[in-house]
């Protein structure tokens, strides 16, 4: 299963919400070990994108799916983003064709605690938009090279457990390459 919203206030579109609803009612949909991919696209701002990767991945956990991936998505790393769906799409076609459910809630749990992205907050999520920005803007290097640097010095403090102080870093580089 592949299942991709766009972004919008921070979570899934409305549409992929009752989907997802519709498939958690009471109805028996067998999806047990069922591979899955979700991705989520923000527009505008690119801001969003995990807090929606990790409703969708709250589905997969609920519903008992063996989920790979998360593949988050701006118009900064559109590209990128493409050949990571892209080979998320061939090992989805391998995994398809024998479903993997988990033994126990350990395992299940090991699983998405693996996964990319699932344990971001805001600041992780402001770093990451900041990355993808220096990645695919077009400005000049006097202006690229220093947002470079200040999105490692973002993560850097981020890493050593300095988030209050990431958040300025990692914003100056976003205002810097988004406005």
């Amino acid at each position: 299963m592949v299942v991709g919203s766009p972004v919008y206030y921070k979570n899934v579109s409305g549409l992929v919400r009752e989907f997802i609803d519709y498939l958690h009612s009471g109805k028996q949909y067998d999806l047990e070990g069922e591979p899955a991919v979700g991705l989520c696209v923000a527009g505008g701002s690119g801001m969003g994108q995990i807090t929606a990767l990790r409703s969708l991945y709250g589905f997969f956990f609920f519903r008992n799916m063996r989920p790979i991936d998360p593949i988050p998505v701006s118009r900064f790393n559109f590209e990128k983003a493409l050949d990571d769906a892209y080979a998320s799409g061939e090992r989805l076609t391998q995994m398809a064709a024998s479903r993997q459910g988990f033994k126990d809630l350990t395992e299940k749990l090991k699983h998405f605690s693996s996964l990319a992205y699932l344990d971001y907050d805001m600041v992780d999520e402001i770093i990451l938009v900041g990355e993808q920005l220096v990645e695919s803007s077009e400005k000049e290097a006097s202006v690229l090279d220093p947002c470079r640097k200040t999105v490692r010095e973002a993560a850097q403090l981020r890493d050593k457990g300095k988030k209050q102080e990431a958040v300025e870093t990692a914003v100056g580089v976003y205002e810097a390459l988004f406005h």
